[in-house]
């Protein structure tokens, strides 16, 4: 009689360890709906940037290098790999993005060139260019016209 009450027990033991295992199994092959479906890599952060066609406002000018303006986005020029965060008729206050070598000298290049220029045009005057936030202002990164 011990030897079939200590059987029903293992018995029902293995049973149960048997679900317990069938039910963990199981939500686990459902998957994780975290994970990016694309690949098992966590989200990667975008660059926000904007391309447009804007009117300068106002430019408050220090130097040819150091500057503000307040633009207002005339149009936005759509790139699907860089979404653009800023809206059409806002205005913006941007400082230059100037490009600086290794021992924090300005380089000597097409992009500053034309950043410099920026710093001499007059309100009124409509420039396309690309800007983007950062952590608590608005860059200007490069004129296209």
């Amino acid at each position: 009689m011990k030897i079939i009450n200590v059987s029903i027990i293992l018995l029902f033991g293995i049973v149960f360890l048997g679900c317990c295992d069938c039910a963990t199994k199981n939500t686990s092959e459902v998957g994780d709906t975290t994970k990016n479906p694309v690949n098992n890599n966590p989200a990667a952060i975008q660059t926000n940037k904007t391309v447009a066609m804007v009117e300068i406002v106002n430019i408050d000018v220090k130097s040819e290098t150091e500057y503000s303006a307040k633009i207002e986005v005339n149009q936005i020029f759509v790139d699907d790999a860089y979404p653009s965060i800023a809206v059409e008729k806002s205005i913006y206050e941007v400082v230059p993005n100037f490009r600086i070598g290794e021992n924090k000298e300005m380089l000597d290049n097409d992009v500053n060139l034309d950043l410099k220029n920026f710093s001499k045009k007059k309100p009124g005057d409509k420039v396309k260019v690309e800007f983007f936030l950062s952590d608590n202002k608005w860059i200007l990164h490069r004129i296209l016209n």
